[in-house]
């Protein structure tokens, strides 16, 4: 069905219950006029256009009644910061349910709560077309993301999940830890900022055991979970001793790791100094590696040959730390380092002075160095 049908089909499914249709849906519809598969509809909320007049129930009722009706040409729906709830649920169940074309679902930030995510997840049980679900910003809780966790036991097509401050409970995080131990389709799973406390020691355990035998999952986001040095030193020493590990990409912005501990840093300086580390991306922003840490890590770093990206903003890391940080990114043959953030540091004229030769080989920064009247000064942090 092409998208002017769909329009058609839409408005006689809002005049049918005598209501006017949209008219964001209707311009979606109208720029996808002429693509016959994967166009994306995108009804956002946070759009200019919505911000002041978001979608409701029973908007998205119709809308995903309108797409079950018999063909559409989306291949995305994008219906995230509107003022949802549980009147849409069933609708978009039934969607999920037959549905064979939308590929990408993001329902983020729009007042969802557990009811709604066990009626998404009962359609996403016999969907086989969905790769990306986004459901991150819904107060999920307990029920909502136990159900996400139980569906995807016997989901095998879903490949991306968002599940950020959605409230989830330490049980629920260890049953999608152990859930993906044998699912073989997630490769990103973002759980950042479950309940506060809630990444508790059993929950990390989970997840780095699951890390060692799962051979699916590139990405995992356990950001603003409170995680300290011992819950990475868990995860390093189950990647370090599981060499077929997909996992490339870590993000543990927000949390409270210092690099302290010396069993923490003897794990996460043998995973890095491992041949078989596949990690390429790691986000350590905002947590607390201060000079010391930011020390420690830079010798770890020159033993590294698979860091791509590396981000450690916002860790009160100061001169020494800076300056060691910056010989090391300068000095490092062997690897493919070439990516580095570190605003919200303390730069000073010597720490500046530092980073001149990574800067002077191209290395991405976000930052550059200027010189006046003989002192280095840090811009663009």
């Amino acid at each position: 069905m092409s998208a002017s049908a769909f329009k058609t089909e839409y408005e006689s499914v809002c005049n049918a219950e005598q209501l006017r249709p949209r008219k964001e849906v209707l311009a979606a519809c109208d720029a996808a006029a002429g693509i016959e598969a994967g166009a994306e509809l995108r009804v956002n909320g946070n759009a200019p256009a919505l911000r002041d007049d978001r979608l409701l129930d029973v908007d998205v009722r119709l809308l995903a009644t309108s797409l079950a009706k018999g063909g559409h040409p989306f291949a995305a729906l994008d219906a995230s910061y509107n003022r949802l709830g549980g009147e849409c649920a069933d609708a978009l169940k039934e969607l999920l349910r037959t549905d064979s074309r939308l590929q990408a679902l993001d329902l983020s930030y729009s007042d969802l709560g557990g009811a709604a995510a066990e009626k998404l997840c009962e359609g996403l049980r016999e969907n086989q077309a969905l790769r990306e679900l986004r459901l991150s910003g819904n107060a999920l809780g307990a029920s909502g993301g136990m159900a996400v966790a139980e569906m995807l036991q016997v989901n095998d097509s879903i490949q991306r999940v968002y599940l950020g401050a959605c409230e989830l409970t330490s049980e629920t995080l260890v049953a999608l830890a152990t859930v993906l131990r044998h699912n073989a389709s997630v490769a990103l799973l973002d759980v950042q900022r479950p309940l506060i406390n809630s990444l508790g020691e059993e929950a990390v355990a989970h997840f780095s055991q699951m890390l060692a035998v799962n051979r699916t999952l590139v990405e995992l986001d356990l950001s603003k979970s409170g995680m300290r040095d011992h819950g990475l030193k868990l995860i390093a020493a189950e990647l370090r001793h599981a060499p077929a590990s997909a996992l490339k990409t870590l993000r543990l912005r927000c949390n409270q790791v210092e690099l302290k501990e010396p069993s923490c840093v003897d794990e996460v300086a043998g995973l890095f100094g491992s041949e078989g580390c596949a990690l390429a991306v790691l986000d350590l922003s905002a947590n607390r590696l201060r000079d010391e840490g930011a020390l420690i890590f830079a010798e770890i770093l020159q033993r590294n040959a698979s860091l791509v990206s590396l981000d450690l903003t916002h860790n009160a890391i100061g001169t020494s730390g800076l300056c060691m940080l910056g010989h090391v990114c300068a000095s490092h043959d062997g690897g493919l380092l070439h990516e580095v953030r570190l605003s919200g540091n303390r730069f000073d004229s010597a720490a500046c002075r530092a980073w001149l030769p990574s800067l002077s080989a191209g290395m991405a920064l976000d930052f550059t160095v200027q010189e006046v009247d003989g002192l280095f000064h840090a811009a663009g942090l």
